[in-house]
């Protein structure tokens, strides 16, 4: 599994329930209007077709979050990622955010207690919010650990075959050099022994 996505299965879960925390932040205000003694009827069923609808939205957040074919904001499924240090496996995971299970499914706007559920909805999704963002920073901790550890490992690499290529040149011109000294040598003694011969044949 690559960097990306591995911070993509925590980040996307992350962002959607930013979204249904706006989403009950709207839910809020639209209770409290509804609840104006100042508003005709006709004014809060208005109210209440949006209030109905924002929350068929915090439901539809939960149902489609999801990270290669799995769930992450209806409770039931998680996603394991192990980082490959030998380590235990961090466990990507929230409870389930649909409207149902927030408490926001088929309220009343206008009705006093509404804004109690909300409230309780609102604090539900930021405890979930404060979970996935330890997770997420936990899996960015370990990915620029493991980023470090293949750069180091990589450095030291590239070292060893400096190193290696450095002993190699230093042989090859010993050896050079050896190998002329030897030639020189042979040549020097050729030369003696062509004027020793030469003497004596002169007698």
């Amino acid at each position: 599994m690559g960097i990306g996505n591995i911070l993509g299965a925590s980040g996307g879960g992350l962002r959607n329930l930013n979204t249904i925390t706006n989403v009950l932040g709207r839910l809020r205000e639209l209770s409290i209007q509804s609840q104006n003694g100042t508003l005709n009827s006709q004014q809060r069923k208005v109210i209440q077709q949006e209030f109905d609808s924002l929350t068929e939205q915090v439901s539809s957040i939960a149902k489609n979050t999801n990270f290669n074919g799995k769930k992450l904001l209806d409770g039931n499924e998680s996603i394991e990622i192990v980082d490959g240090s030998g380590g235990e496996a961090t466990e990507i995971a929230s409870d389930d955010q649909s409207a149902s299970s927030l408490g926001v499914e088929g309220l009343d706007a206008s009705d006093p207690a509404t804004l109690d559920r909300i409230d309780a909805a609102i604090r539900s999704v930021s405890s979930s919010r404060a979970q996935l963002g330890a997770t997420e920073n936990r899996l960015s901790s370990q990915v620029r650990s493991q980023l470090v550890a293949i750069k180091n490992t990589s450095r030291a690499n590239s070292q060893i075959r400096d190193t290696d290529f450095a002993k190699e040149s230093s042989e090859l011109l010993k050896n050079s050099i050896l190998s002329k000294a030897s030639i020189s040598a042979l040549a020097q003694a050729n030369t003696g022994a062509g004027v020793v011969l030469k003497l004596l044949g002169s007698k």
